[in-house]
């Protein structure tokens, strides 16, 4: 059944640069048990007192523990919340914190917290399960009120969902520990689906960001006099932000045991200024940690570095005020004939607007923008007028900006973005000019591509393939994988020097023929398969992870092993539809309907306004001859998504076997009044035309597709019928 084919896909942006290279050296996983190697902030105190000091007032410090009275904020003296139906007690068992709430199987169970997870503006509580999995409550503390909360009130979230408490989008070895530990070893086993999660330190300290201090302090101690550091050097832009980004940043993991081998993508792939994470501007939306606001701005591409403003040790800000930015910025700045503000307003006030993330903790936006109400007009984006003053409208705000500042803007990056996203008005030309203009930042530079490659424009992605800038080399192979060259081109991209370019590669040709490969290309193909799977199976704890590894195994006929992976999938998240339509998928291969009937009714109960589960239930009905039933659900379908073109294509055929030659007639007219145009529809409805008398008209359909197919001998058939020639 030619259920709808699910890529997997890969978002990934980047910001070092490198040139493509025909000698390739894979990349594979170093062994990581490296543990012995960290010394611990205990012993960098004997020489750093004062960074150890300052770091101990970090958030860093606090950002894990256990549960002790020393470390746990919140009240646990029998105290009671009640949200969304269930009532949850924090209480005390002696010297143990303990939480009775509704527990994986829905039923009420006692849990004792055994870790907090930071300290302000609120602080979690992480729960020990079976097979290693420790899991992050949905309730947490607020500090500043002094009362319990529910991370998400606003939702009832089921036993089976990822999103579950108990399952996955929770799960502390996965989402939480990297970024919250120093020398961090998940240790996941794919069999058994369980842990055996290792760390140096419980919290973030001096060798999260240094390194392993294990070789440093034997080159100080060296007794010849010679010393040598054998740490991290964060002396520069990019390798200080690349230290910061393995936790400041919104991307997945290629590998569990980075290889540092100083390109990013060899190691992560980052989000560029997608939807669901930013507006279409690129401001913040979703929770995307800074690094991918920081990297849009003017401040990234001058090399401003985090602790330009923020002390590496404390994390607090190196100055209170506007007195931070007049570090670089001259003081009239800081004055009334800047801002038309009285004097003392704050400059992130309107440069660095922001957003609270799970209900209390506000996160600036780093990408330094000017407030754009004009832009907030058209497309409804936020802006910092508005924001503060709310009791007033984008239209006032926009005035004040003309009022103040006259009616002409610079460019700005954001103009192309908002047309790229939404694709209006002069959206092609805009986007290309940002990108060739040398003062883009390269995640701005990657969205832009990929706004190009989704308009179809595969002809100006060309100078991409080689661009130095990993990102955009990385979107545009991705792009020219939809056009007639892409074969050609994503063969040239599995020769690339980053493993993420070279993953992409193998995985958009994953399916095609191994003998098919030029024989050129086959051993770099190979290595770069062997890294796809790797990948793939270092996301395995994810629901997704699983699902791609189905893909993946599907693709090459592994139908067997891709089942498994798919019913993986479904066990740590039963609302990932797309995993139950493969197997459907997998069931009619195999002759079983019933199977596949009943896996779609799922999907089709559980989200009914989804149109995949209609439209496939629609072609097995047909298979099994039964139309009636395939005509009802590729009415809902069309009802649910009107662009299906199939679907007009099916349901015409549908009621011609069922002797409704005129219903069939409309919907065909139907397709084409919604999709403009379809060489399909226009051959099957003057096909129809023509057997039901009425080729005068189906002339104007039969000339439409003669003129783009003048040598089809089926479309000259049909013009001789309808005295054409």
């Amino acid at each position: 059944m030619p259920v709808k084919h699910l890529f997997l896909i890969l978002a990934a942006c980047l910001l070092i640069s490198c040139s493509p290279k025909d000698d390739v050296v894979i990349l594979r996983d170093q062994p990581h048990d490296t543990l012995n190697l960290y010394i611990g902030a205990v012993k960098c105190s004997e020489c750093h007192q004062k960074e150890f000091s300052l770091w101990q007032q970090s958030h860093h410090y606090y950002s894990m523990m256990e549960a002790y009275d020393s470390t746990v904020l919140g009240n646990f003296e029998d105290q009671v919340l009640i949200s969304r139906g269930i009532t949850t007690r924090f209480f005390k068992k002696g010297s143990q914190f303990m939480v009775n709430t509704a527990g994986r199987n829905g039923d009420m169970e006692n849990f004792r917290i055994m870790y907090t997870f930071g300290f302000d503006p609120l602080q979690q509580y992480l729960v020990e399960l079976e097979d290693g999995k420790i899991q992050a409550l949905r309730y947490a503390w607020d500090v500043n009120k002094k009362s319990w909360f529910d991370l998400y009130p606003e939702q009832d979230i089921l036993t089976g969902e990822w999103l579950h408490w108990t399952k996955g989008a929770m799960n502390w070895n996965t989402m939480c520990a990297e970024c919250h530990t120093t020398g961090y070893q998940k240790n996941y086993d794919l069999n058994s689906d369980s842990y055996n999660s290792r760390f140096s330190e419980i919290n973030v300290s001096c060798e999260t960001c240094h390194g392993p201090g294990e070789k440093h302090i034997a080159g100080v101690r060296d007794s010849t006099g010679y010393q040598e550091h054998y740490l991290n050097d964060l002396s520069s832009q990019q390798t200080e932000i690349r230290a910061c980004f393995s936790c400041h940043a919104r991307k997945s993991n290629i590998t569990d045991n980075p290889t540092f081998s100083g390109e990013l993508l060899d190691d992560y792939i980052p989000e560029i200024l997608r939807e669901g994470l930013y507006h279409a501007d690129g401001q913040i939306l979703d929770e995307v940690y800074v690094w991918g606001s920081f990297a849009q701005s003017k401040m990234y591409q001058r090399e401003v570095k985090c602790t330009d403003c923020h002390d590496p040790h404390s994390m607090d800000l190196k100055k209170k005020g506007n007195q931070l930015c007049l570090q670089c910025h001259e003081t009239t700045y800081d004055q009334s004939s800047h801002s038309f503000h009285d004097d003392g307003i704050s400059c992130v006030d309107c440069h660095m607007t922001g957003k609270y993330y799970m209900q209390v903790d506000f996160r600036r936006d780093h990408s330094f923008r000017i407030p754009r109400p004009d832009q907030s007009l058209v497309y409804g984006t936020p802006n910092a007028c508005t924001e503060c003053h709310s009791d007033k409208t984008n239209q006032w705000a926009a005035n004040k900006i003309t009022d103040w500042y006259g009616d002409k803007r610079d460019f700005h990056y954001s103009e192309a973005l908002l047309k790229g996203r939404y694709n209006t008005g002069s959206n092609l030309s805009e986007l290309q000019s940002i990108a060739f203009h040398d003062s883009t930042s390269p995640m701005v530079l990657a969205t832009a591509v990929n706004y190009i490659a989704r308009l179809g424009e595969e002809n100006l992605l060309d100078p991409f393939l080689s661009h130095p800038k990993p990102l955009v080399r990385y979107y545009a192979t991705r792009g020219m994988a939809m056009s007639a060259q892409g074969p050609d081109y994503t063969l040239k991209m599995l020769k690339d020097s980053v493993r993420a370019i070279r993953i992409t590669a193998a995985e958009l040709l994953n399916g095609i023929e191994a003998n098919s490969i030029p024989i050129e290309f086959r051993s770099a193909y190979n290595k770069a398969d062997y890294e796809l799977k790797q990948f793939l199976e270092g996301q395995a704890d994810f629901p997704t992870g699983q699902f791609s590894l189905g893909q993946y195994h599907y693709l090459k006929g592994n139908i067997d092993e891709a089942e498994y992976h798919f019913l993986k999938a479904l066990v740590m998240d039963t609302l990932l539809l797309a995993a139950r339509e493969n197997l459907a998928r997998i069931a009619n291969a195999k002759g079983n309907n019933a199977r596949a009937i009943e896996l779609l009714s799922i999907n089709n109960k559980l989200d009914s306004m989804d149109a995949s589960a209609p439209y496939s239930l629609a072609l097995i009905y047909a298979e099994l001859g039964d139309l009636e039933k395939s005509v009802d659900f590729l009415e809902k379908t069309l009802s649910l998504d009107n662009s299906n073109e199939r679907a007009y294509y099916n349901l015409g055929a549908a009621l011609q076997q069922l002797d409704q030659p005129d219903q069939a007639v409309q919907v065909y007219k139907d397709g084409l009044s919604v999709l403009g145009s379809s060489d399909m529809l226009e051959q099957s409805l003057a096909v129809l035309l023509i057997r039901l008398g009425k080729a005068t008209e189906a002339k104007p359909y039969v000339e439409g597709l003669l003129r783009k197919y003048p040598g089809n001998p089926d479309i000259k058939e049909l013009a001789r019928i309808v005295n054409l020639n």
